[in-house]
């Protein structure tokens, strides 16, 4: 199902809206594995491998504050992805089998939810390619009230001097290999992690202490520290023909994730920061970003279509209270290009051919009235 949100951002939502995407204009891709709390008793609770099932609470809030940050800055959103299970039922942070544990409906939305991921960084690499930034947002209970910033790299290793961090094993492992390999000033792998200009410092700068950072190189040894997960893994630099850079962001609960209005102020810092960021190490301007384009609502159909998230087999698309008397629909990809166009009769569009994954518009026109429905291919 598709929704439209104020502001202008445009929802899809995945099989029994377990997960939803929030498609955006800007090179952030933001996804929430472990804030949801939905707990559909049809959804066996999670046991294999030692399962951990705590909650990242108000990381899902969180978001929507980071959003409504981009958004007062820019006027266009980042891509944002939620899982709205309950961890209990789903993990979209560890591998398929650990997360969700040989059930299918589990195993569909995990699938779905890395499948978002994936739209989301595509469409942002079609209008800034190489420059996307990818945050993993994450909630940690440790005792110590500062945020951890997870590279994949461990805690012992940022304990290494700058000169060990810079070597090519370190830097192969890093999830922003690519941006180390291309940065506007030349920055080391060490300056990046922790220098002036690294993202954790300037997160301290805004009142925000992380680690690391130029204020805090590395945890100290007896301190817990998540370095990243499955995801960030999975969805940067990390893995050999990504180019995107990115991080997971464990927040502390206080100051940061547990009321309104600390949720807004971090928001503000994130999204002020991240800009900055992008434009320092990538000169990255998002001035002129565009907004998602939507239908106006006063024009919206009476009905719906099914699929709105197709996969690249679907040979078909039904027609839910929509006139039937037949008319003329054409697809149009995420760039405006036609793909394909023709005459349909009934409550059933043949689709001919196979579509690549991404964002598309179906066009419908029956009578003296036109409707637009965004979809999704996997």
């Amino acid at each position: 199902m598709v929704i439209w949100q104020s502001g202008g951002a445009q929802v899809v939502y995945g099989t029994n809206s377990y997960v939803e995407y929030h498609q955006g204009t800007l090179p952030v891709v933001i996804a929430v594995p472990h804030g949801g709390a939905v707990s559909p008793a049809a959804l066996p609770n999670r046991t294999c491998n030692d399962a951990v099932t705590v909650t990242d609470l108000n990381t899902i809030e969180l978001a929507q504050q980071i959003d409504a940050a981009f958004f007062a800055q820019t006027g266009c959103h980042p891509h944002l992805i939620y899982c709205n299970l309950r961890r209990t039922k789903l993990d979209c942070n560890r591998n398929l089998a650990d997360g969700a544990c040989g059930n299918p409906a589990a195993a569909l939305a995990w699938t779905e939810y890395h499948n978002f991921i994936e739209q989301a960084q595509a469409s942002a690499q079609q209008e800034y390619a190489g420059n996307i930034l990818f945050i993993d947002l994450h909630g940690h209970g440790h005792p110590i009230q500062r945020l951890e910033l997870g590279y994949l790299l461990y805690d012992d290793e940022l304990r290494l001097s700058d000169q060990e961090l810079n070597t090519p094993p370190l830097i192969a492992v890093s999830a922003i290999q690519n941006l180390v390999a291309d940065n506007a000033n030349n920055y080391t792998h060490a300056a990046l992690l922790r220098g002036p200009q690294a993202l954790g410092t300037l997160l301290g700068e805004a009142s925000f202490p992380a680690v690391p950072s130029a204020q805090i190189p590395a945890p100290a040894a007896a301190d817990s520290y998540f370095s990243g997960g499955y995801t960030t893994a999975r969805h940067t630099s990390y893995t050999t023909g990504n180019t995107v850079n990115g991080l997971q962001i464990e927040c502390n609960l206080t100051g940061v994730r547990d009321n309104a209005t600390n949720r807004q102020a971090f928001g503000e810092a994130l999204s002020t920061v991240v800009l900055d960021f992008l434009r320092i190490h990538r000169e990255v301007a998002v001035e002129n970003c565009q907004p998602v384009a939507i239908e106006d609502l006063q024009n919206s159909p009476p009905g719906s279509i099914f699929p709105t998230l197709w996969t690249r087999q679907d040979a078909f698309v039904l027609l839910n209270n929509l006139p039937t008397t037949g008319g003329y629909y054409e697809v149009y990809n995420n760039l405006g290009q036609r793909i394909i166009g023709g005459d349909f009769v009934g409550d059933r569009i043949a689709l001919p051919g196979h579509f690549t994954p991404g964002f598309y518009s179906l066009h419908l026109r029956i009578g003296q009235q036109g409707w637009t429905f965004r979809v999704v291919v996997n």
